[in-house]
């Protein structure tokens, strides 16, 4: 692999994949304190250079059926994106090789578009249970969406360059 910024973007989204994971791991943690009735931390000492904490400025909603669609939301998201990163990751091992150009980056783009639509639709809904009244909202976060629909073009311009690669190849 020549290409240092495909390189580092390899690098970047294996980090993120890790990243992603361990928020898996803490959600599930948290989730687990909230049902067993542990205490809960303010914040967490991990190492010397790192630590997380859990004030933040938006506090846990209220009731267990909130905690529990908050934190599902969170893992559903990060198993989504978790997947995405693989996608790409895929994609950029068959850029490295010089076959850009393959119906099977075709098909992990349309697989990105399709995860990232699925991260907006999960992030947007809002799901909460107060006061015996069970509420539906619509907050829509539009980063997803719009990456996800860049995902699904990038798609269609591999499929007329793997069109295109095929028919050159065809011709004498």
């Amino acid at each position: 692999m020549d290409n240092k910024i495909l390189k580092l973007s390899y690098w970047v989204a294996r980090f993120l994949q890790v990243a992603y994971a361990v928020m898996i791991l803490f959600s599930l943690y948290f989730l687990m304190m909230v049902f067993l009735d542990l205490p809960r931390p303010a914040s967490m000492k991990l190492t010397s250079w790192l630590s997380l904490d859990l004030t933040g400025s938006e506090a846990l909603p209220q009731g267990q059926f909130n905690i529990l669609v908050f934190f599902l939301k969170i893992i559903a998201k990060n198993i989504l994106l978790i997947l995405a990163l693989e996608s790409l990751i895929k994609c950029f091992g068959s850029i490295k090789t010089y076959r850009a150009f393959q119906e099977t980056n075709t098909y992990q783009f349309k697989r990105i578009g399709k995860l990232l639509v699925y991260c907006f639709i999960i992030v947007s809904l809002d799901l909460s249970y107060e006061e015996e009244n069970f509420r539906i909202g619509f907050s829509p976060e539009l980063t997803y969406l719009l990456l996800g629909l860049l995902s699904l073009v990038i798609a269609e311009v591999f499929k007329e360059g793997n069109r295109l690669r095929e028919e050159n190849e065809l011709t004498i």
